[in-house]
């Protein structure tokens, strides 16, 4: 979540504890915002986190999409976290990945 949850420790962090569990980061989304929540998280930011309130009204405001300029940095900073934290074996294909890319299930 845009300012509560995406420092760089915090992503570091995040990204270090899925190598470190044998996983591979492959894919992310920034924080999808709905209209049924809405209402309860601008109530959350105003009590707890009034400094990030406008931001928030102003991005989710009308829709649940992050801004695109937030999403291409997220990528970008996410991008760098991988290349500093990822073990030497995720360069290469495991046995486990078959052609059309679909991880075996066994």
């Amino acid at each position: 979540m845009p300012g509560l949850t995406d420092s760089d420790a915090q992503l570091r962090d995040l990204i270090q504890a899925i190598y470190d569990h044998g996983g591979r980061v492959g894919f992310h989304q920034a924080f999808k915002l709905y209209a049924d929540t809405r209402t309860t998280l601008f109530d959350y930011l105003a009590t707890h986190h009034p400094h990030l309130l406008s931001w928030y009204r102003r991005a989710y405001g009308r829709h649940g999409e992050a801004p695109e300029t937030y999403r291409r940095q997220l990528a970008r900073r996410i991008r760098r976290i991988q290349e500093r934290l990822a073990p030497p074996s995720s360069a290469s294909s495991p046995s486990s990945v078959h052609p059309g890319g679909q991880l075996s299930l066994f």
